[in-house]
């Protein structure tokens, strides 16, 4: 019977030790090796660490790192023209984007920033020399990956010149005009970003090459029609600080009314139409001077007269 103790005894020994050296492997292979990435396209219930200038934890729901990496290239075709920096997981702020931008306000959003940007467009030929050095900042909605806004400035600058209007200057000039954004378009846009600045180009509205600011939103845009209303997926892209373009009459039209101009691109078809300079993207004293010295705000302006004038 002693023998027969001592060999249960050694066996149970072999067991317990074989058993602690498979926990420390396991222990070590998941604290010290790298995982796998989530695939891309999938959304990550995991908390993430502070990113630089970020927010503190992405929650459920929201886009991993590599799928607004990927949805960043898609939708703007930046890729081929620039340097991506690794995307930054933001709260959403002054993203001025008139009926919609309030909607978006403080909630989070994918920031991917392209560098060393020197446009390019196919209807420019060979011979066209790029003097501009550009820095594309694109933000998408965390959870959805749709594009909430897209800016430019000139490489060296720190920050925008102009200055977008308040939302609520610029949606009463843009009722003015019989228009109104609903929100965000649910389906996927068939023409790129880059594409849409081609089709400005190619339709005879504007160079973009020559804007030393780019602005655009991707929205669903209503407007009147023959038979109603009507509403379309657009690119809505305002190129600021280009030579003067004369929309009226008046040749005396001073410069800061008529160099930037706002242009439509149906996201579906590639197809740009109605070029308009409103709305008027930097007032002569600045909008912080209207507001606050003349008290001029939504109840004094009242809503403009037109197709969305609200009684």
């Amino acid at each position: 019977m002693t023998a027969l103790a001592c060999a249960f005894r050694r066996i149970w020994y072999i067991v317990v030790v074989s058993l602690a050296l498979v926990a420390a492997a396991v222990v070590y292979y998941f604290h010290r090796v790298p995982q796998p990435a989530a695939i891309p396209g999938e959304h990550s219930a995991i908390d993430v660490r502070r990113e630089p200038n970020g927010i503190d934890i992405r929650g459920p729901g929201v886009l991993t790192l590599e799928r607004a990496q990927a949805l960043a290239l898609e939708r703007t075709g930046l890729g081929k023209l620039g340097t991506m920096r690794k995307p930054v997981l933001i709260e959403a702020q002054n993203l001025h984007i008139p009926f919609i931008g309030k909607k978006f306000e403080g909630k989070q959003a994918w920031e991917v920033t392209f560098d060393d940007v020197r446009l390019k467009l196919p209807s420019q030929g060979d011979e066209h020399k790029e003097k501009y050095t550009r820095i594309f900042r694109v933000l998408l909605d965390a959870h959805t990956g749709q594009v909430l806004l897209i800016t430019s400035r000139l490489a060296g600058t720190s920050q925008n010149s102009y200055e977008q209007p308040p939302d609520w200057y610029a949606e009463n000039d843009m009722r003015g005009d019989g228009e109104v954004c609903e929100g965000l378009p649910d389906s996927v846009p068939r023409v790129t970003f880059l594409d849409a600045l081609e089709a400005i180009l190619r339709d005879g509205y504007a160079d973009p090459c020559l804007a030393k600011e780019i602005y655009a939103v991707c929205v669903i845009q209503v407007k009147p029609g023959i038979q109603g209303l009507v509403s379309r997926p657009i690119w809505a892209i305002t190129l600021n600080d280009i030579p003067p373009m004369r929309f009226h009459a008046s040749e005396n039209e001073p410069d800061s009314e008529s160099n930037h101009v706002r242009i439509w691109v149906h996201t579906q078809y590639g197809d740009a139409f109605m070029g308009s300079n409103t709305p008027q993207a930097a007032p002569t004293r600045g909008w912080k001077s209207i507001e606050e010295k003349e008290g001029r705000g939504r109840k004094e302006l009242g809503e403009m007269e037109g197709p969305w004038s609200r009684k």
